[in-house]
């Protein structure tokens, strides 16, 4: 505050100060909760399971913004600079939930990304004068290999019966998520037809394909070594880890990330290259190199 700076600790605060000349958000003492538990799962943001207040020390952070809001802000706030203005927006709770294989949540995050990637486009349209760049810095070896009709899968006693609702190729057909409202998020998050998913490298662990109403914990540490945990996927299919059986989640793998850009200087970001070009990417359409 000394330094000019107005500090905002909530939603409400953040979008009351839009356009203020420096504005500094602490929204959370740590991770801030992703969109599914912000919109849906809001229990998961209530104490006891939530101490993360910024200003009420051991009480819930219950009003936070999301990405797209923080974005808006963030551009209203910079879009006077005479100079130009870097402005760099993180996902960063995609990957945390990808560890622990907590896909729905992941996914969320993405639509919620994608919804600010979207913000961002509209700026540099109308702006005319800015480059958008929208990648990634590591993979998590996921994919989605098919679908799951739920009701065969709960109805199985055993991993064979239960693996007898996977869907595969022409009998996969697609998942039947709804967006009524148009929001571009599902209006509910268990349709009796959902994605079957995984990655590439995990503990030990169950899975049923369908989203947990808490944050999911795969495994366990017992006697040294983590094993499935028995409350997160109690009613899942058994997956053996193929990790260290001393790491509780799964790690970042080699896969090569997409980048997408536009706008002036979007030109340099095409075809296969390395990371480093995208630093001398942004910093031609600053002007640094002149």
């Amino acid at each position: 505050r000394d330094a000019g700076y107005t500090v905002v600790h909530t939603r409400e605060e953040l979008l009351a100060n839009a356009g203020a000349e420096k504005l500094l958000g602490i929204f959370h003492e740590g991770n801030m909760d992703v969109w599914l538990d912000r919109n849906v799962f809001t229990d998961n943001i209530q104490a006891p399971l939530n101490t993360g207040s910024p200003v009420n020390m051991g009480g819930p952070a219950e009003d936070q913004p999301g990405l797209v809001e923080m974005a808006k802000v963030a551009l209203e706030t910079l879009k006077g600079c005479s100079n130009g203005f870097y402005l760099y927006v993180e996902a960063a709770s995609i990957d945390k939930q990808m560890h622990p294989i907590d896909v729905d949540r992941a996914l969320a995050d993405l639509i919620e990304l994608d919804e600010t990637v979207g913000v961002a486009l509209d700026f540099a349209r109308e702006d005319g004068n800015t480059l958008v760049v929208a990648t990634g810095d590591h993979g998590h070896g996921f994919d989605v290999f098919g679908t799951v009709d739920t009701a065969i899968f709960n109805d199985g006693t055993t991993n064979v019966d239960k693996r007898n609702g996977v869907g595969l190729y022409a009998s996969a057909g697609m998942p039947n998520y709804v967006d009524s409202d148009g929001d571009h998020f599902p209006d509910s998050w268990s349709p009796r037809y959902v994605i079957a998913s995984g990655v590439n490298n995990f503990p030990t662990h169950s899975e049923d394909y369908q989203v947990s109403p808490v944050p999911r914990v795969p495994a366990i540490l017992v006697d040294g070594v983590f094993v499935s945990n028995p409350e997160d996927d109690p009613d899942g299919i058994f997956l053996s880890g193929n990790i260290n059986p001393r790491g509780s989640t799964g790690v970042h793998t080699l896969t090569d990330v997409t980048v997408f850009s536009y706008g002036p200087g979007s030109e340099r970001l095409t075809g296969t290259y390395e990371n480093t070009r995208i630093f001398f990417a942004m910093a031609e359409a600053l002007g640094l190199g002149e």
